[in-house]
């Protein structure tokens, strides 16, 4: 019996070892049936189209256009008043910055003013004495330097508070001393980000705002890198505000001569044409159209191929049979599907491909 039992055991473990093997992998090209009075067969066909390059971009500012807020002092913001997206003319106040070493700088301004003017009193008065050999010539020249040192002093006081945004001309004339200065608008633009608050202390390394100005907009592209090659200098440039109805027209300006490896596309930079419409701020995300000429497809008629999922696939006659294959880099160009044709030829499904049974 032991015999008996071991081979029993041998067969019922190949028996579970052959339903373990996975079938192989399905091929690429099956054959099908056909009713001749449904399908019509003949050879690639091919088209001649306007070459449109389906692309995203957005609406950019040159560096020069974007501009950072800083304050010259450091000191306590307040009558922060503006938010992104808000609109702002050159020259406009955004806020203010208050601190008392402002008061001091002013004391000392004023008082290197009434020095000065002590010092040219006393120069005058050796000059007089100078010109009756009263005094020494080196009593003189030291008059004069000390007005020269705060001639100095003063130009340098006075151009410092000046930058600060302190009215220097009240301030000599009236007294009037300022604890606060205004942070104005250098270019008008949109209010791109404001990364302070009402109260905070800052220092001028602070960036405190950006205006985004908006007198070079530009149009920055990412074009798939399969149609670099057809991208040339001064093409046409159709695009659009997704969800809206903003239209405009643009030109190809730069192009990019590297492709980015991580996206697998390349850098247009296209400039407005005309006009610009309403409702263009820098940020926006664009879709795009550039026409880039005419350009001749090869492929088979939408009614010769069937799409299964992303893929299309078309029917090759391979010896009196009709072989499923997979369209390489297929794409739909109106009711035609064109694809890489490489050792392609032959004769294909070209209507009726849907009435084929595999």
């Amino acid at each position: 019996m032991k015999p008996i039992y071991l081979a029993f055991l041998c067969l019922l473990l190949c028996a579970c070892g052959e339903e373990d093997i996975a079938p192989p992998p399905a091929p690429t090209e099956v054959s099908a049936t056909y009713d001749a009075g449904l399908v019509k067969i003949g050879p690639l066909q091919t088209r001649t189209t306007g070459h449109e390059i389906i692309c995203t971009g957005t609406i950019e500012v040159p560096p020069t256009d974007l501009i950072s807020v800083h304050s010259r002092t450091s000191g306590q913001v307040s009558g922060l008043k503006y938010l992104p997206g808000d609109y702002v003319k050159k020259g406009a106040q955004l806020l203010r910055i208050s601190t008392p070493e402002l008061i001091q700088n002013q004391r000392i301004f004023l008082e290197t003013k009434v020095q000065l003017a002590t010092a040219k009193r006393a120069l005058e008065r050796q000059d007089i004495l100078n010109a009756g050999d009263a005094t020494t010539a080196s009593t003189v020249d030291a008059a004069r330097s000390q007005v020269d040192l705060l001639n100095a002093t003063y130009a340098g006081l006075k151009q410092e508070l000046q930058q600060y945004g302190i009215d220097v001309d009240r301030l000599e004339s009236d007294g009037a001393f300022q604890s606060s200065v205004g942070v104005y608008a250098a270019g008008g633009g949109y209010v791109h980000s404001v990364t302070t608050n009402q109260g905070q202390m800052v220092s001028p390394t602070n960036e405190l705002m950006q205006i985004a100005g908006t007198s070079h907009l530009h149009l920055e592209l990412s074009v798939p890198s399969r149609e670099a090659a057809a991208v040339r200098k001064g093409q046409r440039v159709r695009f659009a505000l997704p969800f809206n109805d903003t239209r405009g027209v643009a030109t190809v300006e730069k192009i990019n001569p590297m492709v980015d490896a991580e996206t697998a596309t390349l850098n247009v930079h296209c400039h407005f044409g005309g006009e610009l419409p309403e409702g263009l701020v820098p940020g926006l995300f664009i879709n795009a159209t550039i026409l880039a000429g005419e350009r001749t497809l090869t492929g088979l008629p939408l009614s010769g191929v069937v799409k299964e999922g992303e893929r299309y696939f078309g029917y090759r006659e391979v010896d009196g049979d009709m072989i499923k294959t997979l369209l390489p880099e297929a794409r739909l160009v109106g009711d035609f599907v064109a694809f890489r044709p490489a050792g392609a030829d032959g004769n294909w499904v070209t209507e009726g491909a849907y009435y084929l049974g595999e």
